[in-house]
């Protein structure tokens, strides 16, 4: 196997930057470039992966804010979760 350099990649700074819980409610704060649109992904498992939110845009200081009010991922009821955020031209995993 060789492993050969075909340049760098675009830089894109996303990154989760915290996630706060409420009772009935999770908001998640992001960054990454301003005005591009990112997917925000849900998984109970960190196997399948659901698209929470496809429409997450950073301001124009790279930071925003996204609450997440769904009851199966959020209520009293629901399981340990995890959030990604995601360029939305890769598709989650089933």
């Amino acid at each position: 196997l060789t492993l050969e350099a075909i340049g760098s990649a675009p830089a894109d700074p996303k990154q989760i930057e915290g996630i706060i819980r409420g009772i009935t409610s999770v908001t998640i704060n992001a960054a990454g470039l301003p005005g591009k649109t990112y997917s925000i992904d849900y998984s109970a498992n960190l196997i399948s992966w659901i698209e929470a939110n496809d429409s997450f845009v950073p301001a124009a200081n790279g930071s925003g804010s996204w609450t997440d009010t769904a009851p199966s991922r959020t209520g009293a009821g629901a399981a340990k979760g995890y959030y990604r955020l995601r360029d939305p031209a890769l598709k989650p995993t089933p």
